[in-house]
């Protein structure tokens, strides 16, 4: 039976012990050497005369500085080792003394040790974190690179090694890696001082190239904006703001197509990385604003179908009145006038309903500022301007119909349009004209007087009611005189 509880007692000291190996190693190479120093003595108390935790209790002292401690843990693991474990004690001890030159400043009689317990054991990182430490306080930076370059696969295995090839990166100007091996570190260890530390230095550097690059914005001097917007997105791939700032550069530098092309692979990135399409709006309106300069831009060299698709492709982003305007006034010119007319019916129902929310404001708000105002105001222009484009697309429409010989459906848009916008006297005239041919002489009549009270000199109004006055009886032979007197064929 005390046999039997022996054994039963060594197989739960051995498996705590086998956990405990586990969390002390995860532990060293998390950078949490308090942890790490609690934990190897308590497992001490399980296995006094274990090797391998006194180096690991060792390693832990030596990272947080403590040499005194180092040494005596040192000694103990050299006293229990056996013949497997001398490599990595001694490449300890090598690195315990270079840490007392380093101290003392003894740079070369340090870089001797820590290059020995390299080469004692070649997966020692703290050896190699402290030579490429070595190299950068002598201004040895290529040398140091180049340590970073060969360990690289022992470095990448430990907090402090991530660390240390992300300072290296950020000293060689490579932000975007440094910022990466540093956020691989505090996957490691969220806590990690350095990291973090590292990564406020590289927020810094981006909002001083960003800083920089408004500068050379209010300069002109777009090209060099545009570079230091790269270095600083280098550091920061995903920065909205950043990404935005740039786009709004490649605008101004009149390329508005890259800064659709970027914006939009700012939100493919983005949604791949998990955000939700809500958090987005403010980009898809961010690249409506960039279509419709690039659209403007392929209208301005006429190429109108291209401009039209551009417009299109705003919309499906963010719908917004310039690109409904827009795309309608490129319609038009294209001649898809029903087209055209159901944008401008759209700009208008928005920009009405714009205006009515900044009067209502007004309403409610006793005093407003004259920026709100001023604001205001050019809504309700914008508002109005919709609306005498929707009442032209109309009257376009109507002329297509009425040289197809659809009079009633030219009646109509006439009719539209003049109800859209009632200042235009050809709407008056052209259906009058439309009137007479469906022998609705009474509203032709209506039309043409009401044309010579707004434009009493208008002589086509005059000439036209002439032949509408009283008397005539036959009246297929005074629509055909009328007719005749207008110049059309009948």
């Amino acid at each position: 039976m005390n046999d039997l509880s022996d054994n039963d007692g060594r197989r739960v000291i051995n498996s705590r012990l086998a956990a405990g190996f586990d969390e002390l190693d995860l532990f060293l190479n998390d950078g949490d050497y308090i942890s790490a120093i609690i934990l190897g003595k308590h497992l001490l108390v399980l296995a006094p005369k274990d090797a391998y935790l006194a180096q690991k209790i060792s390693q832990a002292y030596l990272a947080i500085g403590d040499i005194s401690e180092a040494q005596f843990y040192y000694i103990r693991c050299l006293f229990f080792s056996k013949r497997e474990d001398i490599s990595a004690v001694s490449a300890d001890l090598s690195t315990y003394f270079g840490l007392v030159f380093l101290n003392e400043r003894r740079y070369t009689e340090a870089m001797a040790h820590f290059k020995q317990a390299m080469n004692t054991d070649p997966t020692h990182c703290l050896s190699v974190v402290r030579c490429i430490q070595v190299c950068l306080l002598q201004g040895r930076r290529s040398a140091a690179l180049d340590i970073a370059r060969q360990k690289k696969e022992v470095l990448t295995a430990n907090v402090d090694g991530l660390t240390t090839l992300a300072v290296i990166s950020a000293m060689n100007s490579m932000f975007g890696e440094a910022r990466q091996l540093s956020m691989n570190a505090l996957k490691m260890n969220p806590d990690h001082s350095p990291a973090l530390k590292l990564l406020s230095v590289l927020e810094t550097e981006t909002h001083n190239l960003s800083s920089y690059a408004n500068l050379q914005v209010l300069q002109g001097d777009y090209d060099e904006a545009l570079a230091m917007l790269n270095k600083a997105i280098e550091v920061d791939p995903l920065s909205i703001d950043l990404i935005k700032q740039r786009a709004n550069v490649h605008r101004l530098f009149h390329n508005p197509k890259q800064a659709v092309t970027e914006l939009e692979q700012l939100l493919k990135d983005l949604l791949d990385n998990g955000m939700t399409e809500e958090n987005m709006q403010e980009i898809r309106k961010d690249v409506a604003v960039h279509c419709n300069s690039y659209g403007l831009q392929c209208f301005e060299k006429k190429r109108h179908l291209k401009a039209v698709k551009i417009f299109t492709r705003g919309l499906e982003h963010c719908e917004t009145t310039d690109l409904l305007i827009n795309r309608g006034e490129t319609l038009s010119i294209l001649e898809y006038y029903p087209d055209a007319t159901q944008d401008f019916l759209r700009a208008s129902e928005l920009l009405k309903i714009e205006s009515n929310k900044m009067k209502h404001i007004a309403k409610v708000v006793k005093h407003t500022t004259p920026e709100f105002e001023h604001q205001a105001r050019l809504v309700e222009q914008k508002a109005w301007d919709a609306v005498v484009r929707l009442a032209i697309s109309h009257f376009n429409q109507a002329c297509v119909y009425f040289n197809q010989s659809d009079f009633p459906r030219a009646y109509w848009h006439f009719s539209i349009a003049i109800a859209k916008n009632p200042k235009i006297v050809a709407f008056y005239i052209y259906r009058a004209r439309t009137a007479v041919l469906l022998r609705d002489f009474d509203k032709a009549y209506s039309d043409l007087d009401h044309v010579l009270k707004i434009a009493p000199k208008n002589n086509q109004a005059k000439r036209m009611i002439r032949q509408l006055m009283p008397g005539a009886t036959d009246d297929d032979a005074q629509a055909r005189e009328m007719m005749a007197s207008l110049g059309i064929q009948y």
